[in-house]
């Protein structure tokens, strides 16, 4: 059975290990996370779907770290989030 919190605390460390070290930033997109998977899981996909698109949709944090470092971390986020 697929563990959401387990899948989503793998997501974070996946993040650090990619440079994200920020609480703030990581929590951010972690809130992004689970409003998309709601959103999706109202759509009718299964929440392991639902997470593994939402986990591509956004990014691997080697994909999105160059945003962030160019414009800094909030601004980022806010450029970032539009796209949603």
């Amino acid at each position: 059975m697929f563990d959401l919190e387990h899948a989503i605390a793998e997501w974070r460390r996946q993040m650090i290990a990619g440079g994200f070290k920020s609480s703030d930033v990581l929590d951010e997109l972690e809130n992004h996370l689970r409003e998309d998977l709601e959103r999706r899981e109202r759509a009718g996909l299964t929440l392991e779907l639902a997470f593994e698109n939402s986990t591509q949709q956004i990014g691997t944090a080697e994909l999105l770290k160059p945003g962030f470092g160019k414009i800094g971390r909030l601004s980022a986020w806010s450029e970032y989030a539009k796209h949603f």
